[in-house]
């Protein structure tokens, strides 16, 4: 349902929308689509923003307070829905507060974060690079000729586990400029993880992998073989947590790995739009593009503090699967030396000692 205004002018009902009808006298644009902070910043020291107003978007004439507070209606956007889906609320159903110079205010305040401005001033849904992976900058990283298993490769590689009936792995070669990811697949297990160490350990073994990090979780028995199986500390299961604002990123404590789930994930949005990650020319990458963009990070405000999180309906394992893989790379020191060294770490994490691959 939305809440139509009534204009006075014309009679026109329809829904007041802050980036659509409103008006700031001296901005040439037709919409605020385009209003950055800085714009509105110069707008305010011209003193124009004091005499925006909300325009009707069929006669343009200015929508007053009167209209804003008497002439409403909540309308169906889809009459022929039986269901009652829920309400989309507009600044506008609090007129005396949210006027149009008050939101541009709150527009400049938020400065580059226009993503917050949308999702908590304005109430609209809003997907950037700084909450979403960007579709168009993994299809321009798509860059990477895969190597197949059977050849292997010279140096050593990193991989990423996430672990289900199917899981999901991802290995990599780490660089100076990021990650190349030069293989992924879904590997088909049985109730109780049957198929999923033997083939996680001949994947090590092929690609040279020097340190691989796996959830925890639903399979930890296979887990702690494929771990028992390899050399010592090659292999870190890793145990998500929502709220442990202590966590950074993550920490490695003994044999295991204990990662904020939120910031972790953002790392991963950040290494991955900044273009530190590239993937191969595989028909996998295709799967994995769909699985990035099935995770959102939703920011709100929760009684009177920021806080962020994770969401999504469609399957998201390869997200996961890079974010492991990303927490191998960055305990790596990325100089690309043989398995079997001692691995420079971030500052705040233990040593690594990865020993010597077979």
């Amino acid at each position: 349902l939305y809440r139509l205004v009534k204009c006075s002018h014309c009679n026109h009902w329809f829904w007041p929308n802050y980036l659509e009808h409103c008006v700031i006298p001296g901005y040439p644009e037709d919409n605020l689509e385009k209003l950055t902070w800085r714009i509105a910043g110069e707008l305010e020291l011209n003193g124009f923003v004091s005499e925006s107003y909300l325009a009707c978007e069929k006669c343009h004439n200015p929508i007053t307070l009167q209209n804003l507070v008497e002439s409403r209606e909540w309308v169906a956007k889809h009459p022929s829905r039986l269901s009652l889906e829920g309400w989309q609320v507009s600044p506008f159903d609090l007129p005396t507060f949210h006027t149009p110079a008050e939101l541009t205010r709150k527009l400049i305040s938020y400065k580059e974060h226009s993503g917050h401005f949308r999702n908590f001033s304005l109430g609209l849904p809003y997907s950037d690079s700084t909450n979403s992976i960007i579709d168009s900058i993994v299809e321009e990283m798509t860059v990477v000729e895969p190597i197949e298993p059977e050849l292997g490769v010279s140096g050593y590689c990193i991989a990423g586990l996430d672990i289900g009936l199917v899981s999901w792995l991802t290995i990599a070669i780490p660089t100076q400029q990021g990650v190349d990811i030069v293989w992924a697949e879904q590997i088909k297990t049985g109730a109780d993880g049957a198929g999923l160490e033997e083939t996680v350990l001949l994947r090590m073994l092929q690609y040279n992998v020097a340190l691989l990090v796996s959830d925890a979780a639903p399979f930890a028995p296979s887990v702690r073989s494929i771990r028992s199986k390899s050399a010592e500390g090659c292999v870190l299961p890793c145990f998500y947590t929502l709220g442990n604002k202590k966590i950074e990123d993550f920490v490695v404590r003994r044999d295991e790995i204990s990662a904020n789930r939120t910031k972790t994930l953002n790392t991963t949005l950040r290494l991955i739009n900044k273009r530190e990650v590239r993937f191969p020319k595989h028909p996998e990458t295709r799967t994995i593009r769909r699985h990035l963009q099935a995770l959102k990070r939703i920011d709100r405000v929760e009684g009177g503090e920021e806080v962020s999180y994770w969401a999504g309906k469609d399957d998201d394992h390869y997200f996961h699967s890079i974010n492991y893989l990303l927490m191998s790379y960055q305990q790596t020191n990325y100089s690309g030396e043989s398995a079997g060294s001692h691995f420079a770490l971030l500052p705040g994490f233990s040593s690594v000692d990865v020993g010597e691959l077979a």
